[in-house]
């Protein structure tokens, strides 16, 4: 008969391949399927530090226009590892970024299990592992070309060491975990002195530690501001960006909140689980997962516009929720007493159980490319065959920069139908943006050398009419289909 420890391990071991199985099935598709915007700005920099030169200080997109195309956000190190490993394996292969995504969440299960090994016990602790692995924002992020999994185990990473009582490498991570996204000061760093202050002996270090895990991302985003000087200052770099206090007046923003967390982080029964947990009595060694969980709060109120429009910034409060279901799913089992089935099988019926619940959000969104965006590459294909690797080119796709980075041209990202851009600019502050009329901006961009317009969703082109019209009526069609169209924009046909 095998022991505990064995089983303990054998379960943790199964989780973990099915988890690893779900984030590697289909791992070579377009970057295409989970906010393809942000996971193509990503990609974007990686692939131009890997083409014009390795200057961590220097990260660049090519969908803003000619130039050099600086584009200063967080710390560009999830995009400069990938790229060292393009350098490594001698080409660009966006699998290798999905890759390091994985490999990430690898390393947070460690640092989450042992932390919930440690302070909560076995069984607790594998529950933990189920809910964080199989959780369908897990595996959609992990799977993701982004730094959100990255700045997670980090995260996780300093707070496990810290109760280690290794300091100085907790603050190193701390450190990363800023560097990689900013919002992760809030649920690293509370934590992190609160524990210090916990232990007397170890109070007076709480002053070094947030010089040593703040100092970088201060010196960067110095940085960033000067470089951005007298130009946009980008949105994580502005306060009015993340918060607004108008946004808890709005109904719209609890419902996506209470949303996410129901539909993709833990679901419905994740949600009675962690709801029962938080009434659950704590030992004095596990209250500090109350201040740990006071974080989480603290950063959602503060970073609510993320929170309400960007479903990956759910991410942090999936480890501590599991934690919590955790705690009270072992209270659970304790408590089933004589009991017709036996506890093994309970358990297992309720495993499978979820396992299905959370299928169905996962195989939707994680393995096929959302359906208008689903034209993209063979767009881009058309496009590349059209022009030359130097021309300059506009793509429309959700405003977004997809149609041109796989074009593997520079250009102009375009938005046909900016009617709510103007509420979307209010809603993150953008103060002083004009709203610019998309055939003003066509000619515009024509005169800085775009030499082909191409949208890669037909609709899209069409819901504006007036500047469907205009294109139709001035500029040649290379080529159309039912799902994308593309134009010569180089000579009007009226030969104005």
């Amino acid at each position: 008969m095998a022991s505990p420890k064995k089983k303990f391990k054998a379960v943790i071991l199964l989780i973990l391949a099915v988890g690893l199985f779900l984030r590697l099935y289909k791992i070579e598709i377009p970057l295409l399927e989970f906010y393809p915007s942000r996971q193509i700005q990503t990609a974007e920099i990686a692939r131009n530090f890997y083409r014009e030169g390795m200057s961590i200080l220097s990260p660049a997109v090519h969908y803003l226009g000619p130039g050099p195309g600086t584009f200063l956000v967080e710390f560009p190190l999830y995009n400069y590892i990938v790229a060292s490993i393009y350098q490594i394996t001698g080409g660009i292969n966006e699998v290798w970024g999905r890759l390091f995504s994985i490999l990430g969440w690898i390393i947070s299960c460690y640092f989450l299990l042992k932390i919930a090994k440690k302070y909560v016990g076995n069984f607790a602790a594998n529950i933990s592992l189920f809910f964080y692995s199989l959780s369908p924002l897990s595996i959609l992020v992990s799977r993701s070309f982004q730094p959100d999994q990255w700045m997670l185990t980090f995260s996780l990473g300093s707070i496990f060491y810290l109760l280690g009582r290794h300091v100085f490498l907790s603050a190193l991570l701390a450190s990363l975990a800023i560097l990689t996204k900013i919002p992760a000061a809030l649920f690293t760093l509370i934590p992190a002195v609160y524990l210090l202050w916990l232990d007397r002996k170890r109070s007076y270090l709480i002053y070094g530690y947030l010089l040593i895990s703040t100092l970088p991302s201060i010196l960067w985003y110095l940085y960033v501001i000067n470089v951005n000087k007298g130009g946009i200052l980008f949105g994580s770099t502005r306060i009015e960006g993340w918060f607004g206090f108008e946004v808890f007046l709005n109904p719209k923003y609890w419902s996506t909140i209470f949303g996410f967390e129901m539909n993709l982080v833990i679901l419905p029964i994740g949600m009675i689980l962690f709801t029962a947990g938080l009434f659950t009595k704590l030992k004095p060694s596990q209250r500090f997962f109350y201040i740990w969980l006071a974080s989480i709060v603290f950063y959602f109120l503060i970073f609510n516009k993320h929170n309400m429009t960007h479903e990956y910034y759910h991410l942090p409060f999936l480890p501590i929720a599991a934690i919590f279901i955790g705690i009270v799913s072992g209270k659970i089992m304790d408590n089933l007493k004589n009991t017709i089935l036996p506890k093994r099988f309970l358990l297992l019926i309720f495993s499978i159980l979820v396992f299905i619940l959370m299928l169905p959000p996962t195989l939707q969104r994680a393995y096929k490319p959302i359906d208008r965006f689903k034209n993209v590459p063979l767009a881009a294909k058309i496009i590349q065959e059209n022009t030359n690797s130097e021309d300059l080119i506009i793509g429309s796709m959700d405003a977004g920069p997809t149609l041109v980075y796989y074009s593997s041209r520079s250009g102009w990202s375009f938005e046909v139908n900016r009617s709510g851009s103007e509420q979307e600019f209010a809603f993150y502050g953008v103060k002083n943006m004009a709203i610019v009329d998309p055939v003003k901006d066509i000619e515009n961009l024509r005169r800085q050398g775009a030499v082909l317009f191409a949208s890669a969703n037909k609709n899209q082109f069409q819901s504006n009419t007036r500047f469907a019209n205009y294109m139709y009526s001035n500029y040649r069609v290379l080529e159309e289909t039912d799902s994308y169209i593309i134009f010569d924009i180089v000579s009007p046909l009226s030969g104005r």
